[in-house]
């Protein structure tokens, strides 16, 4: 497949992360792979990313859907052993006319915190920025650009207007920001940690993973 200009400066391209980032990369399937992120939320905030360069999940193959849902359900079952559930949200909002490579940002929230007050604070800030959001079902068409909320019941849909230019590209991590009473990290600069930091946190969570990883049961 051709690399267009976009896709050459892409750092989530597999072949394209860079050297300061590969020791974030915990796991990896046939066409995706599951990575820490630079500056993230929380210890064990992640992304599940296609290795190659697709926008959002409108675009991709069925094998990647399949290994999407089956890091899902793996993390799951992981998070379930901490008392957690995942809230997801996948952002594929272009900047300056340039669709981003897409990634499925996941958060693993303690029992302790409701999901209804997960859903509010979005719905809260949504209102600020004159979002509206729908619910989403399941096949429905996600559209060329949207922002899609994964909670543990069900799905919320944002459809950009092709009018609408202003987009804030933080929103989301804002939002769970805000939740989690982290509010100064909703810059992921201030979140940053020295490698060796990433390093450790990295090996711990793949210590921890090992047991549920799809894709270590698939190669066993």
């Amino acid at each position: 497949r051709k690399r267009n200009e976009e896709e050459n400066e892409c750092w989530f391209c597999i072949d394209k992360v860079k050297p300061d980032a590969r020791h974030l990369v915990v796991s990896h399937g046939s066409f995706t792979y599951l990575s820490l992120p630079k500056g993230g939320l929380t210890d064990w905030h992640l992304l599940i990313i296609p290795m190659e360069h697709y926008t959002s999940t409108h675009h991709v193959h069925a094998a990647i859907e399949s290994e999407i849902d089956n890091y899902i359900e793996s993390l799951k079952k992981l998070f379930e052993t901490r008392n957690q559930y995942l809230v997801m949200y996948e952002r594929n909002i272009s900047i300056n006319g340039n669709p981003l490579h897409m990634n499925l940002q996941v958060f693993p929230i303690n029992n302790s915190i409701p999901v209804s007050e997960v859903k509010s604070t979005f719905m809260e800030d949504a209102g600020l920025n004159g979002y509206s959001f729908q619910e989403y079902v399941d096949g429905e068409i996600l559209g060329e650009e949207f922002f899609l909320i994964t909670l543990p019941d069900e799905k919320l849909i944002y459809r950009k207007p092709k009018k609408t230019k202003r987009f804030d590209m933080k929103f989301g991590r804002i939002s769970m920001a805000k939740l989690l009473g982290q509010t100064r990290r909703a810059d992921w600069r201030i979140s940053t940690l020295s490698i060796e930091e990433e390093q450790t946190l990295a090996t711990e969570f793949k210590k921890s993973f090992a047991p549920f990883d799809w894709t270590k049961q698939q190669n066993s």
